[in-house]
């Protein structure tokens, strides 16, 4: 547990304000490309229809099942295709700002989230349906569950941390490949991890 500093708070506060205002305000929208091709996989989930097209699209589950979650609470449209990025990308902001208190501090992590939430690609992407901001979710979701896992004293809450590890590394996995880079990121958690006594 750790206390928030009132700066901290209010630095917080108006960070979600802003991440969530600049998207709302000035949306990317419907691109036609990947975002046609996870709203067509996500009608197949809905409709319960094989899906034949070998496609990597197709495949990435982490991305397509929210899109058809949305749609299905929604109805269809650019907005609600796009709605599971900007929910992925507001609270990948949040968990960077607490991977960043947990690792250095509370400037640091509020710092970093603040680059991360007005990065151009990263805003771009957090309103139409690509799955770059899944990734970024659940790799950072990876490392804190990590972390915690490797601070903690307590075996029951460190072995829920390291499933959500897996879970979330797992997500981010079948978002894109390459997000198994992060697998690197958990091990240097583990090997850096101070000795305890016995």
């Amino acid at each position: 547990r750790f206390r928030v500093p009132t700066w901290a708070a209010l630095w917080f506060a108006a960070l979600t304000v802003l991440t969530v205002s600049v998207r709302l305000l000035e949306p990317t929208g419907w691109l036609g490309s990947d975002d046609a091709s996870y709203h067509s996989a996500a009608e197949h989930v809905l409709t319960g229809q094989t899906i034949h097209r070998v496609h990597h699209h197709y495949a990435r589950m982490a991305v397509v099942v929210p899109v058809a979650a949305s749609m299905w609470l929604f109805g269809e449209s650019p907005t609600t295709v796009a709605l599971p990025m900007l929910i992925a990308s507001t609270l990948c902001v949040a968990a960077i700002v607490v991977l960043g208190r947990l690792l250095w501090g509370w400037w640091e992590g509020l710092c970093a989230a603040t680059i991360v939430s007005v990065l151009p690609y990263f805003r771009v992407l957090s309103t139409t349906a690509f799955p770059d901001v899944h990734v970024c979710l659940w790799t950072t979701v990876a490392l804190l569950s990590a972390v915690v896992a490797v601070r903690t004293d307590r075996t029951g809450r460190a072995r829920a941390c390291w499933v959500a590890c897996g879970f979330a590394l797992g997500l981010a996995i079948s978002a894109k490949v390459f997000a198994i880079a992060a697998g690197a990121g958990v091990l240097f958690a583990i090997l850096a991890q101070p000795s305890k006594a016995t």
